[in-house]
């Protein structure tokens, strides 16, 4: 299992890389969440059960184009009512489906990671992964902090037995640098060719004459009979 756990842990690092693609190179916003969780877990262990539990999370994220930013954290959870407790380490993104508004934004965020409970922890709950998905709404106050608003879906391994949470989170955000922003789109309008030497168009015919001509001696159309 800790060979397994250890891959993991590589993938998890190598799918988390992606170079900058913003505009300008100082256009990229690191951020740092620090928040309170409460959570409802049901765990069927031995039958089921389900018990109220109070936690903290920290995490921290890189956003080099406007709608995403990637990053890393930690968590630890306490459940009294169910005698376990629960604390990971993970790697996340955050996917910003809408555009800025003035006071605030929307963003969808999931996380992967590996349990440290069973390493640390007495109580602990008998997984080696952890996931996390969820939606949340950073409420500016200022240009660099937000109120953070969100609801928190957790699933701890074994598969078969797992332990699933969920919950609410409120915290403070702390913002560094400013949110990229895409290239302007440049409009280039086509460019024609001059029609004639002079400059303007010819008059109708092949080679810019008069498609009606008149041969010497000969009465052309418009002439008096």
């Amino acid at each position: 299992m800790r060979n397994k756990s250890i891959a993991f842990l590589v993938l998890l690092l190598a799918a988390v890389w992606v170079p900058g693609a913003s505009a300008d190179e100082n256009d990229q916003q690191w951020s740092v969440n620090l928040d309170l969780l409460g959570l409802g877990a049901f765990a069927p262990k031995g039958g089921a059960s389900l018990a109220g539990g109070a936690g903290v999370a920290a995490f921290g994220d890189w956003r080099p184009i406007p709608f995403l930013a990637l990053g890393t954290g930690l968590d630890f959870t306490g459940y009294p009512g169910g005698s376990w407790v629960t604390s990971s380490w993970s790697l996340g993104a955050r996917l910003f489906p809408l555009p800025m508004e003035k006071g605030g934004e929307w963003y969808f965020q999931g996380t992967s990671g590996l349990s440290l409970a069973t390493q640390t922890l007495k109580g602990e709950w008998p997984g080696n992964f952890h996931g996390t998905a969820g939606v949340g709404y950073r409420l500016f106050q200022g240009s660099s902090s937000a109120l953070d608003l969100g609801l928190q879906y957790d699933f701890f391994s074994p598969v078969h037995v797992p332990l699933q949470a969920l919950g609410l989170k409120v915290g403070w955000t702390w913002l560094f640098g400013k949110v990229p922003t895409p290239p302007p789109a440049v409009f280039t309008p086509p460019i024609y060719s001059s029609p004639g030497a002079s400059g303007s168009a010819p008059t109708p015919g092949t080679d810019g004459s008069s498609p009606v001509t008149v041969q010497k001696g000969e009465k052309g159309p418009d002439s008096d009979q």
